[in-house]
């Protein structure tokens, strides 16, 4: 692979660069080769470039340093408060690969003064931190305590807020941020990452008992029996108030332990897929842990044409580029064409009728990677777009209000000149958080939120640069992606960089970098980018990215690396669950959570994998150029059953309920949905014993086609 190849060229125009992004989307292009199998190893030019802070605020930490080695702690403190007011742009190394916002690293050396020096600075913010302490914890305004946490954390009201904003997390079932917020307590419980609050007044073994506590509410038991051993030997006599009751801690978390075990997991009560990978966390297993099993029948219920996208190779069998997304039972999907919606229940599969939610204006260029998001009647989604005065091409994020049949209510446009807009809307409690990119000197990537009902920019976070791929026809091949859990943002670049930020306000929590390695074969061919997002599993992070042949494990809190293994070529993150780690390309294997060790063995009898699969109860919908196998979840290997095609080419699998909220299992409708290149497929399910399908056939059985 040359080096050409791997550079943005800073002598083209942004507009045009944008023109042959999008473009670039929807071409399947052949590397440059140097051998089979070759790999080039990150180094130098191909390593992710963090952004740095304006040299304004770098010049404010150095004088930071200098009041405190001069003990000019009025000083130190006027300037502290000064860049602790405002979250600056930019990322500050801590250790290798590993970088923290400017507002966090100005905590940092706030935490490591001597006492008199975090005397003077408390003394400067106490009076203001506590009378936001005594209004959050009055209103149970969880905003509020962060500000205490942010602006003001090393002020003596800090780890009462974090004790407050646990509480308050632990209640409403966040609890990835009520970790976040106990953890920080301590350092014994903050890790090596993780700032702590300094000489904090809080009982450490009331903290630790409360993390167990979040353990066990989120069911993670192994965990949770670890920290309760660990509690019984460091303080075997701690005792207070915990899960509702008085008592001893170690007892009162056994208790609570033996009855979580009991209990069956709480189901959701929306069977809705309204995002890319189902929900905003991007996790690709049905959360309703549905019910399924190889007894259950399939039978048609929609089939209708969708609009292609311009060829690619001819005889070549390629991932189908969109997916479809399902709201209360409306099916919405876009392609060449624009945005459609169309209900699944009609009296033939035939007779589906689809309405347009936004027609694509002529000559618009294909979107390969978006897809729309929806929240209650509000959908949003990246289209291509051109103003009336110009000739090229860019994209805009646009919102439709399904309530009034699709009526646009905003559309927005990047902030940055020559910028795009990248992958699926993330619509967070009022908010929509998008992925953007510009091309100069490289790739620019950022994150941008904006009012959901307004457009209105509400924050931006840049987090770097990095080379990345080009297609022949000079386009850099991009496939950047959004997940969030507990209003935590996740981007997964698969350009060198992994980044936590949080939601409400795009404060900096974490960024990782990673080495980079880009494959290559003799005869090789770069298929358009499949969305790989990072995927939120009890407290982990698990991210495979393009530039990379490694699968990490990560502690979403603090970016802490629990394990990264290997993963096989051409393979994807598909679905975490209790089990482990679902991997999915020409075929699946497994991972377990707890040691990253590759199973070979789990779904060595699958091939030829073409599209996304999904995971639902019991079952691996698995798509193959023609058919969609019906695998078992817990061995990997496929049943007898499948779901016929209407055409050659694979599809993209997502299953839904569509009467949400039935209170009986029995009574809910649900559908598998598969979008290919040129087809959008729908299956019901049917009672088991039903007379079957000539659309659910005998794996192996002549194609119905």
């Amino acid at each position: 692979m040359n080096k050409q190849a791997l550079r943005g060229d800073g002598r083209r125009s942004g507009i045009s660069i944008v023109v042959a992004a999008l473009a670039g989307l929807l071409v399947y292009s052949t590397v440059v080769a140097q051998g089979p199998n070759h790999r080039m190893q990150a180094a130098g030019e191909l390593a992710a470039r963090p952004a740095r802070p304006s040299g304004e605020i770098l010049r404010g930490l150095e004088r930071l340093k200098w009041f405190a080695k001069q003990h000019a702690w009025d000083d130190f403190a006027d300037l502290a408060t000064q860049l602790s007011a405002d979250e600056a742009q930019g990322w500050m190394l801590l250790r290798d690969g590993y970088y923290i916002g400017v507002r966090d690293a100005v905590n940092r050396q706030i935490a490591a003064l001597p006492r008199e020096g975090l005397a003077a600075y408390r003394q400067r913010v106490d009076g203001l931190a506590a009378s936001w302490l005594k209004q959050g914890v009055a209103e149970r305004d969880d905003a509020l305590l962060r500000k205490v946490i942010r602006e003001a954390f090393c002020s003596t009201s800090a780890d009462d807020a974090l004790w407050s904003l646990g509480e308050i997390a632990l209640e409403r079932g966040d609890y990835t941020a009520a970790r976040l917020a106990w953890r920080r307590v301590h350092k014994e419980t903050a890790g090596d990452e993780l700032l702590a609050y300094p000489n904090s007044r809080i009982d450490l073994d009331a903290v630790r008992a409360r993390l167990a506590l979040v353990s066990i509410r989120e069911r993670s038991f192994a965990q949770a029996e670890q920290e309760i051993a660990e509690l019984a030997e460091q303080h075997p006599t701690a005792s207070g108030h915990l899960a509702g009751v008085e008592g001893a801690f170690v007892a009162t978390l056994r208790q609570v332990l033996d009855e979580a075990k009991k209990e069956r997991p709480r189901q959701p009560s929306t069977g809705n897929w309204p995002t890319l990978g189902g929900s905003y966390r991007r996790s690709n297993v049905n959360v309703n842990e549905l019910r399924f099993n190889e007894q259950d029948k399939w039978q048609q219920a929609a089939s209708l044409p969708i609009t292609e996208r311009p060829d690619g190779p001819e005889q070549v069998v390629l991932p189908p580029p969109g997916f479809p997304i399902v709201v209360n039972g409306r099916i919405i999907f876009q392609d060449a064409a624009g945005i459609h919606g169309c209900s699944i229940e009609a009296e033939k599969p035939t007779a589906v009728k689809t309405r347009d939610l936004w027609k694509a204006p002529p000559g618009a260029p294909a979107i390969n990677v978006p897809t729309p998001s929806v929240n209650y009647d509000r959908l949003v989604a990246i289209v291509p777009y051109r103003a009336p005065e110009k000739s090229e091409w860019s994209t805009q994020l646009i919102g439709l209000d399904l309530s009034r049949d699709g009526a646009l209510f905003f559309q927005r446009s990047p902030e940055t000149a020559g910028a795009v807009f990248f992958g699926s809307p993330l619509v967070y409690r009022s908010r929509v958080i998008i992925a953007e990119c510009a091309i100069a000197q490289g790739v620019r990537m950022a994150v941008s939120c904006y009012d959901v009902w307004t457009g209105a920019l509400r924050w931006r976070r840049e987090l770097g640069s990095a080379y990345m791929p080009l297609a022949p026809n000079g386009a850099p091949l991009v496939n950047f992606v959004l997940s969030e859990d507990s209003g935590i943002v996740y981007a997964n670049t698969n350009a060198g960089m992994i980044a936590a930020i949080h939601a409400d306000d795009g404060a900096p929590l974490w960024l990782r970098t990673y080495d980079r390695t880009f494959a290559a074969g003799s005869d090789a061919v770069l298929e358009p980018p499949t969305p790989n997002p990072g995927i939120l599993h009890r407290g982990n992070l698990l991210v495979a990215a393009d530039d990379s042949q490694d699968t990490h494990c990560l502690d979403a809190a603090d970016g802490h690396s629990f394990w990264r293994t290997t993963r096989p070529d051409g393979s994807r993150l598909l679905a975490v669950d209790d089990r482990g780690v679902l991997l999915a390309g020409h075929r699946l294997w497994r991972v377990p959570l707890n040691n990253g060790q590759l199973d070979s063995k789990y779904g060595e009898e699958l091939a030829a994998g073409v599209g996304q699969a999904t995971v639902a109860g019991d079952l691996v919908f698995w798509p193959t150029p023609g058919e969609i196998l019906l695998v078992d979840r817990a061995t990997g290997k496929p049943t007898s059953r499948a779901l016929a095609l209407p055409a050659i080419g694979g599809t993209n699998v997502v299953v839904a309920k569509v009467r949400a909220g039935e209170a009986s299992e029995a009574k809910a409708d649900y559908y598998v949905v598969a979008q290919g290149s040129a087809h959008l497929t729908a299956w019901s399910r049917t009672t088991a014993g039903a007379e079957e399908s000539n659309q659910t056939s005998q794996r192996g059985a002549p194609d119905a086609r």
